[in-house]
């Protein structure tokens, strides 16, 4: 009896722990796709980013790819630039993953060949950011996150350059709760 209390007791503590932890939930959109983000603090200075969306790839044929990105950030600081709101400067690592269209090269002797088919995706992120939380529930950020990894298609591993695109910065607005 007394490990059943104990245990109800300690799934409480948690839930009431992990909700008490600040989240926001929003969309975040660049160069190389849109996705629906939510964050949720894991301390002060730490928090888990999951991304989940619509990946634009090059496109060339029109057909879009979905992709999934997880990150593990650290507020490196938080300037006091204004007196109402707070800023946060952040990055951490990450690691994505998804169905794009990416461009593949075949050599066959001295010629080199680039086509743009679609494969599957693994690769690891970095995320650099700054955001701005409002005094209201709403929250801006600016950031890139580079990739680097493999795209497997037709039977081929070759570089996923399109994570490259990462470096262009994409502006994400959340909803704090």
């Amino acid at each position: 009896m007394n490990r059943i209390i104990s245990v109800i007791i300690l799934l409480i503590s948690c839930c009431a722990i992990s909700y008490a932890q600040p989240k926001a939930l929003g969309l975040r959109g660049g160069a190389s796709g849109t996705a629906v983000t939510y964050q949720h603090s894991i301390s002060q200075e730490k928090f888990l980013s999951v991304d989940a969306g619509v990946d634009f790839g090059y496109s060339v044929s029109g057909k879009l790819g979905a992709h999934v990105n997880g990150s593990y950030n650290f507020i490196w600081a938080s300037p006091k630039w204004t007196k109402k709101g707070t800023w946060n400067i952040y990055a951490g690592p990450g690691i994505s993953t998804g169905w794009t269209e990416d461009r593949c090269v075949i050599k066959s002797g001295e010629q080199r060949a680039n086509y743009y088919t679609s494969g599957f995706m693994l690769a690891v992120s970095g995320q650099v950011g700054i955001e701005y939380n409002f005094q209201i529930p709403l929250q801006l950020s600016l950031e890139v996150r580079p990739c680097v990894g493999l795209h497997l298609a037709d039977k081929s591993v070759s570089f996923y350059d399109n994570g490259l695109l990462g470096f262009i910065p994409s502006l994400g607005i959340r909803y704090t709760f």
